[in-house]
């Protein structure tokens, strides 16, 4: 990329007001959580993937953005990750601090 290259996002020239946040309302979250169903359920072979890969690269401290419910954020907190989870949808994000809260006596969730 260079200085001259100009980058065009979708949203520009269209204002942000008046643009309904599909977040704000909190239905965005409780869909998510449907969709993903119960953490236990998630299939075995993305995870064995993904933590697999992170431990191959060295990771051990891991920025989750766009964390959602924070279903991946736990499950790399169980495989002994440090993790940070980011998402603009504060919704989102409560119901992350939920399962944090529920959990917060083991010591991952108490550093998340």
């Amino acid at each position: 990329m260079t200085d001259t290259d100009i980058l065009v996002t979708r949203s520009r020239g269209a204002p942000a007001e008046g643009v309904r946040d599909q977040y704000a309302d909190g239905k965005a979250a409780m869909c998510w959580s449907l969709f993903i169903g119960d953490k236990k359920q998630r299939t075995q072979n993305y995870k064995d993937f993904l933590v697999g890969v992170l431990r191959e690269k060295g990771c051990k401290r891991i920025l989750d953005v766009a964390c959602g419910t924070g279903v991946d954020s736990i499950m790399l907190l169980e495989e002994g990750f440090d993790v940070v989870s980011v998402d603009a949808s504060d919704k989102m994000l409560k119901y992350a601090l939920k399962s944090r809260w529920e959990r917060r006596k083991e010591p991952a969730f108490d550093r998340w």
